[in-house]
């Protein structure tokens, strides 16, 4: 009894060390894997911007645009997800030339100065829709992002907005509940359309009655960590 016993051990251990060694560790890492849960996210965005279509008229003046954003992102263990997020911008004009005087407003000089202005503020509500891909052995997740929602403080307050997709990239932590990303444009060039986003404003929240539209290139940082299943 005690040989078959012993058999039985060795057995079993020779058939775990031939399935060790014929499973290599790249290739038990190679599995497709997604995640499920929601993540609390936090993100910075640094843009450069301009009117295309302006109600106003001029679609020739560019200003730059720093946003902070905080919300909740959802995904989805079929490559996909959501997110809700709430968004700052401080929006400061760039003139050329730059106005004889300490202060900026509209491309013209001289200025009313009641109207003078070193920039201005808006707030946002966002929604966004995406998918995604993670390499099995990389982890580089790759998501494509689409947005509206409604502006709430500003200029455009009251007005609604969609945008067209973007693309970021990042890394998953080993435990899945760390996601860092990014979109970085290989050119600070506003007119690179392969790094450039529309964004469409409008009067109704059916999106019927287009007011504007502005184009952006923007880099773009994300920190993402699971919060909930």
């Amino acid at each position: 009894m005690k040989k078959n016993v012993v058999r039985t051990l060795v057995l079993g251990i020779l058939l775990l060390v031939f399935a060790i060694y014929f499973v290599s560790p790249s290739e038990a890492g190679s599995k497709p894997f997604f995640l499920k849960g929601t993540y609390g996210v936090s993100g910075l965005d640094v843009c450069v911007g301009h009117w295309v279509l302006n109600p106003a008229g001029d679609g020739s003046s560019y200003w730059t645009k720093t946003m902070t954003i905080q919300g909740t992102s959802t995904f989805h263990s079929d490559g996909t997800g959501t997110a809700d997020t709430e968004q700052l911008a401080i929006i400061h004009p760039i003139y050329t030339p730059v106005p004889l005087g300490p202060y900026y407003n509209r491309p013209s000089w001289p200025v009313d100065p009641s109207t003078l202005s070193l920039g201005n503020t808006s707030t946002n509500n966002a929604s966004s829709t995406f998918t995604y891909t993670i390499d099995p052995v990389t982890r580089e997740i790759t998501q494509v992002i689409s947005s509206s929602g409604q502006v709430t403080s500003g200029s455009l307050s009251g007005k609604y907005f969609t945008s067209d997709t973007y693309t970021s990239t990042g890394h998953v932590s080993i435990d899945k509940k760390t996601i860092i990303g990014s979109t970085i444009p290989l050119s600070a060039t506003p007119d690179q359309s392969d790094f450039t986003r529309t964004i469409s404003f409008w009067n109704d929240a059916g999106h019927t009655d287009l007011y504007g539209s502005q184009e952006e290139i923007c880099q773009r940082h994300r920190l993402s960590i699971q919060i909930g299943k």
